[in-house]
């Protein structure tokens, strides 16, 4: 089984701004990218922590 990938941005998101909002992390968000964790490191700096899930597997085919 494969690891989900992760990535992890340092912005300036200013503070009562969404992540979704910054553009850098809209594009992830776009690409299939999901937010694991949010985590302010003053009132306009924050590391955001993207994962991407691991392709479904291809359904497996019914057995006889």
């Amino acid at each position: 089984m494969d690891r989900p990938k992760k990535l992890q941005l340092h912005v300036v998101l200013p503070y009562k701004f969404e992540p979704g909002e910054h553009p850098r992390i809209r594009r992830y968000l776009d690409l299939g990218w999901r937010i694991q964790a949010l985590q302010r490191l003053t009132d306009r700096d924050a590391i955001v922590t993207l994962v991407q899930a691991p392709a479904p597997a291809a359904a497996e085919a019914p057995t006889a």
